[in-house]
């Protein structure tokens, strides 16, 4: 018998491809009554109308299994791992002030941790310089190429800007080395891409 490949819906009484519907092995058609459209509104109404009672029941079953609820904590980070760094990204973009003064307080908080941060930092930075492989002369040449001129703005260059920031993995090599003036590299930071 051939499998169909759309279905329609009991709720909303739409036809949907069947990629659109929960497995359900007890039912016939091995596929739930209902759309996930439907299934998840429903869910979105029920936690609604349940919000209270629903986190103190899950509160009260992760105080009573720490084990189980910390190892659920970890699965979700894995599996949502991009869509958790998107969101702090845009959040942080956002809301500039809650999260500087959300890191100042950890920096208070946590100076050890924040000091191994530092020098994690700076060894990262220092290994990247370390590994330059070029000569003092080769780098005036590059400088002379764009004129002694910022690339981005074209006024007189005052220093070297990295066009991949070593912070987001670029490297302290000549290809990645251009004059800017100070404005102009001190708004770019580390932005990458710009």
């Amino acid at each position: 018998m051939e499998q169909a490949h759309v279905k329609a819906c009991s709720k909303c009484k739409a036809v949907k491809p069947v990629d659109r519907f929960n497995r359900a092995p007890d039912k016939r058609s091995g596929l739930s009554s209902q759309c996930k459209d439907c299934i998840k509104e429903r869910a979105a109404r029920h936690y609604a109308e349940n919000r209270e009672r629903l986190l103190r029941r899950n509160k009260e079953w992760a105080e009573a299994n720490p084990e189980k609820a910390r190892e659920v904590r970890r699965r979700s980070v894995q599996k949502n791992r991009e869509q958790r760094k998107l969101y702090a990204r845009e959040y942080r973009k956002r809301r500039p002030d809650i999260t500087k003064a959300a890191e100042r307080r950890w920096r208070e908080n946590n100076p050890e941790a924040y000091r191994a941060y530092e020098t994690r930092k700076t060894a990262r930075r220092r290994s990247a310089y370390q590994l330059a492989d070029f000569a003092p002369e080769q780098l005036e040449a590059r400088w002379n190429y764009y004129g002694g001129n910022c690339w981005m703005c074209g006024e007189p260059a005052t220093s070297i800007d990295h066009v991949k920031p070593i912070a987001k993995g670029g490297a302290h090599m000549l290809c990645n080395l251009r004059p800017a003036c100070k404005p102009c590299n001190s708004r770019k930071g580390g932005r990458w891409p710009l």
